[in-house]
């Protein structure tokens, strides 16, 4: 455990932005056949269109996901559903996702670091390959933040005050192979501070037991968090990511790396059907995502949220995580040198 940590901390530190397509030792490999291939393409969609979200409800991404489908209905022609199923960090999600080969009535919510992170770390039962990327939402951007009132933290200096001499609590959202976990577990390692991982299901879940006093720090993630921020009962310490995380009124939240603290990392979330879904369906599915996020109702859903949109099309994200995937692997072969 500790070495796999520093390794993963020193790519960490390393800057790295997003990371890109592995493989994993327990998949039995892409779909050779899909259960669309029995559909016929003219009449798609024939029932109800399911979004299936790996993380509990009320986090960033499935508030993302219930409104995309509150207004999907509109152009897809039949009814868009939203359905929550949890558990470790997403890993059960893409599991039966892979193997049940679900047809293009079911489109899951991932993040990069579903493929990226968790296969370098412990064996999965997928593989990026048993996936067909749909369209781009958001990038993530992970805020670390205290609740000032139960522990009087209120800057990264007075976090490590606070922990001398004890060992702090912070929130995740998976054990070992999840983002929000090895971002802070990076993060303390490298700075001497002792800490212990406490697993939520969900965004949601995390700003609560802060709110509680449960935990001393976690990681936020827009927008759930925002008007904690902007009341002042929880504090934005930094962002993970490599530029100021901006909510209106209150002062933007300074990257962590501009403090001194070389850890930077932030994530993308996409929505994906099963590896050969007929293109015909792949392109109406895109088309009707697309003209969600064209919707002037949509539009307004964003300008009061803080989402960073990233909306790639299937090519574009094979290429985004393919080329991240090369640089990543060139850092490991460095790192175990």
């Amino acid at each position: 455990m500790k070495k796999t940590i520093k390794t993963l901390l020193t790519l960490l530190t390393l800057a790295i932005m997003s990371f890109g397509l592995v493989g994993c030792a327990g998949s039995k490999g892409g779909n050779e056949a899909n259960a669309d291939s029995k559909t016929d393409v003219s009449k798609f969609p024939e029932k109800p269109v399911t979004i299936v979200v790996p993380w509990g409800s009320g986090g960033n991404a499935d508030v993302f996901a219930r409104k995309v489908a509150s207004l999907a209905s509109d152009y897809i022609g039949q009814e868009v559903v939203v359905e929550n199923r949890t558990g470790a960090g997403g890993e059960i999600a893409l599991t039966e996702f892979a193997q049940k080969k679900p047809d293009a009535h079911t489109v899951l919510v991932t993040s990069s670091a579903n493929f990226t992170i968790t296969p370098k770390v412990k064996e999965v039962q997928y593989s990026y390959d048993d996936f067909q990327p749909l369209i781009g939402d958001f990038l993530v951007e992970f805020i670390l933040m205290s609740n000032p009132s139960k522990t009087g933290i209120e800057s990264m200096e007075d976090l490590k005050e606070y922990a001398k001499g004890k060992t702090i609590k912070f929130g995740t959202t998976g054990s070992v192979g999840n983002d929000t976990h090895l971002i802070q577990s990076g993060l303390f390692e490298k700075y001497g501070i002792k800490a212990e991982p406490v697993v939520f299901e969900g965004g949601m879940d995390l700003v609560n037991n802060l709110l509680g006093g449960h935990i001393d720090v976690t990681v936020g993630v827009a927008p759930i968090m925002d008007d904690y921020l902007k009341t002042g009962e929880l504090k934005g310490l930094g962002t993970f990511a490599p530029f100021p995380y901006e909510v209106e009124g209150i002062d933007p939240i300074t990257p962590l790396a501009e403090q001194g603290y070389e850890v930077s990392f932030a994530g993308f979330n996409y929505f994906n059907v099963s590896k050969g879904t007929p293109q015909e369906i792949v392109d109406k599915l895109n088309k009707a995502f697309n003209e969600v996020y064209e919707d002037p109702e949509f539009k307004k859903f964003l300008e009061g949220a803080s989402y960073k949109m990233n909306p790639l099309g299937p090519k574009e994200i094979d290429e985004y995580v393919m080329n991240q995937s090369k640089e990543v692997d060139e850092l490991l072969k460095t790192i175990k040198k």
